[in-house]
C-alpha cells in the first residue's frame, strides 16, 4: 500500500507525468498478480492497473514501460480468464498488440521478443487444447524465440522457453499422427542448450 500511496502523491504533484502513471499502474499489476497467485480474484487490481497504463500512454504513446507492462497485464488476465474457464483469446491478441508497439520503441530487446513469444506460445496452448489448430501461433513464437537468441544467444530463459514449445508441438503431431521426431530433437537440443548455459554460469 506504502508504494501505491508513494505513487498517488507523485500523480497529485504531477498528473501530467507518464512515468508516475506508469508506477502506479505497475505496482497495481504486480499486486493483482499476487493476488492471482493465491487463488483470490486480480479482476480490481487488474483494471485500475489498466486505466493507469491508459492515462501513461496517453501523456506519453512512446513509453516503453507501460507498454511492455500493460503487455504482461494482458497476459496474466488472459491466464486468469482460461483457469477460469474462458476464452482468453482477446486478452492474449492485447498482450501481442501491445508487444508488437513496445518492439517499435525498442526492437534490439530480446527480452520483448522472449515476452510476446510466450503469449503466442500460450495462445496457441489454448487453440490446442479447444481442438484446433496451433501452428500458426506456435509457428510465430518459435520465430520470437529466434530473434530473441539472435540479439542474445545466451539468453538461458528463451533456450528453456523454446524446447518446451517444440515439446507441445511434438505433442500435437503426436495427436495428429504427424512425425514429431524433429519436433522432440529440437526440443531436446533447446533443453540441453539452456543447461549447459545455466551450468557455466555457476
Amino acid at each position: 500500500r506504502a508504494a501505491e500511496e508513494a505513487r498517488d502523491e507523485a500523480i497529485r504533484l504531477n498528473p501530467a507525468s507518464a512515468e508516475s502513471w506508469a508506477g502506479r499502474g505497475t505496482v497495481r499489476m504486480n499486486w493483482g498478480a499476487y493476488v492471482q497467485g493465491t487463488g483470490a480474484d486480480p479482476a480490481p487490481y487488474f483494471e485500475k492497473a489498466e486505466a493507469d497504463f491508459a492515462a501513461a500512454l496517453e501523456r506519453n504513446p512512446r513509453h516503453l514501460d507501460a507498454r511492455k507492462d500493460r503487455a504482461i497485464l494482458y497476459s496474466n488476465r488472459g491466464v486468469h480468464v482460461l483457469r477460469q474457464g474462458g476464452d482468453p483469446a482477446a486478452d492474449f491478441a492485447r498482450a501481442v498488440a501491445e508487444y508488437d508497439a513496445a518492439l517499435e520503441i525498442d526492437p534490439a530487446d530480446p527480452e520483448l521478443w522472449c515476452l510476446r513469444a510466450g503469449v503466442r506460445h500460450n495462445a496457441g496452448n489454448f487453440v490446442q487444447s479447444s481442438g484446433g489448430a496451433p501452428a500458426e501461433h506456435y509457428r510465430a513464437a518459435d520465430a520470437d524465440y529466434a530473434k530473441a537468441l539472435e540479439l542474445n544467444p545466451e539468453l538461458a530463459s528463451a533456450w528453456h522457453a523454446r524446447g518446451r514449445l517444440r515439446m507441445h508441438e511434438a505433442m500435437w503431431l503426436e495427436d495428429r499422427k504427424e512425425d514429431p521426431t524433429a519436433a522432440y530433437r529440437a526440443s531436446i537440443a533447446a533443453i540441453l542448450t539452456r543447461r549447459s548455459l545455466c551450468s557455466r554460469a555457476f
